[in-house]
């Protein structure tokens, strides 16, 4: 009802204002209050009419001390504009004399965008301005991370490099030779990979690489070096199997990565000093990622659930997921996934799932990023569509569309970065 009534009155008051004005002029008439106001929430530039009285020329009405546009007054009403950013509190306003505050607070709802970052969603190889530059994608499902300095590293597998996007938004080539596989060390466009699937960082600047088909973890320093850092061939208990995704530990420097094997699959750990061990069997193992109590969460592809590995007793638990493919928000253990993929870890401790994590281009219901609240321990949409349709619109969580989310990165700002698999692009998230 109040809604209703607020939109009949802002229609009113937009139809009279002016000849109020005129008639109200700068002279006030009563003392100076805040009886009301509508709507009791919104975002920026929403719309908002106070009631009260006295209001006159020259005053001020502000939200957390920043200025809200005066649309139109009169001695009862104000119609206002609310600023980017207020922030949630009391309507004020203030004259020469005096300064008048609302009763109620006004709920500011911070508007959340998705964006392209990179990625024309043409495929080739094209270095230069984000929507100009073009990457092969849509070659593996992959990943990408970001670094202390909001630098983002994207595998990019069809051209065989890892790719760098500056925080402006303009595209490099940090490693690799663009459409030559192999497996050679060295600096810059001199080392060679091969199906390279996915990437994590550490705090001192260096990218390490889960190179598949080369059986090996990478390691990029800050300069475009690249050399061998574990061969995954050679780990106990292992085999010949190839590394899929990757994560790292950023208060201990351990590296943590998924490989496919004839059990299912395995997690390795590699400890500060470069030497690898096997710790967990998990099917079918997607990414990883780890949160800031050490625990290291992975999710299992093939089982359609979210896995948790203890860091001091390595048990392995199912953490979300009831293993039957789809989607459903909810609660942990009534959640469901299918073929999720991507992990990240946010600063808060929550967790972000890239929920498409098909080899190939093929129908999923989860064409979106989901989010974990490991506080309330519940499953939402985070964003992209919840019908399993896709696209490459941006804007709101709720309009914007994916093709093919695979991969998920989060930064120290809380950005999100998504690894947009079949439109060829890296798409942004951020929260105003």
């Amino acid at each position: 009802m109040k809604f209703t009534n607020y939109i009949i009155l802002h229609a009113i008051l937009i139809s009279f204002f002016s000849a109020a004005c005129k008639k109200d002029g700068s002279n006030s008439s009563g003392k100076l209050e805040v009886t009301e106001f509508l709507p009791l929430s919104g975002g920026a530039n929403a719309e908002i009419i106070i009631n009260g009285s006295g209001f006159s020329e020259g005053m001020t009405v502000s939200l957390n001390g920043i200025p809200l546009k005066i649309i139109n007054f009169n001695q009862t009403a104000i119609l206002a504009r609310i600023p980017q950013r207020a922030g949630s509190g009391k309507i004020e306003i203030s004259n020469q004399e005096t300064t008048a505050v609302s009763k109620e607070l006004f709920t500011y709802n911070y508007q959340t965008t998705v964006s392209t970052l990179a990625g024309s969603q043409e495929e080739g190889f094209f270095n230069g301005p984000g929507l100009n530059a073009t990457f092969i994608l849509t070659a593996a499902r992959a990943g990408l991370d970001v670094d202390a300095n909001l630098n983002v590293y994207v595998t990019d597998p069809g051209n065989h490099c890892i790719r760098k996007i500056s925080p402006a938004g303009v595209v490099t080539t940090l490693a690799g030779n663009p459409g030559v596989k192999g497996y050679i060390d060295g600096k810059g466009g001199n080392a060679l990979f091969e199906d390279p699937y996915d990437v994590a960082c550490d705090d001192a600047g260096n990218v390490f690489v889960a190179d598949r088909r080369n059986l090996r973890i990478r390691k990029i320093t800050v300069d475009g070096t690249v050399s061998t850092y574990v061969k995954t061939d050679t780990v106990a208990g292992i085999g010949s199997t190839a590394p899929y995704g990757i994560g790292i530990n950023k208060k201990n420097g351990f590296v943590y990565y998924t490989e496919w094997n004839a059990n299912g699959g395995s997690i390795c750990e590699i400890n500060a000093n470069g030497q690898a061990k096997l710790i967990a069997q998990v099917n079918k193992p997607g990414d990883i990622a780890c949160d800031g109590n050490n625990d290291i969460y992975v999710t299992s592809n093939s089982d359609h659930i979210i896995k948790k590995i203890d860091f001091k007793t390595r048990a392995v638990s199912t953490y979300a997921g009831t293993g039957q493919p789809g989607l459903h928000d909810g609660a942990l253990a009534t959640a469901a996934f299918e073929t999720p993929w991507g992990l990240a870890c946010t600063a808060e401790g929550n967790i972000l799932v890239a929920g498409y994590g098909y080899g190939q281009n093929q129908p999923s219901s989860n064409q979106c990023i989901r989010f974990i609240d490991t506080k309330t321990l519940q499953v939402g949409t985070y964003a992209g569509s919840r019908d399993g349709s896709v696209g490459d619109q941006n804007g709101d969580l709720a309009i914007a569309r994916f093709n093919g989310p695979t991969g998920v990165a989060v930064d120290k700002n809380g950005t999100v970065y998504v690894y947009d698999k079949n439109n060829n692009r890296i798409r942004k998230i951020v929260k105003e």
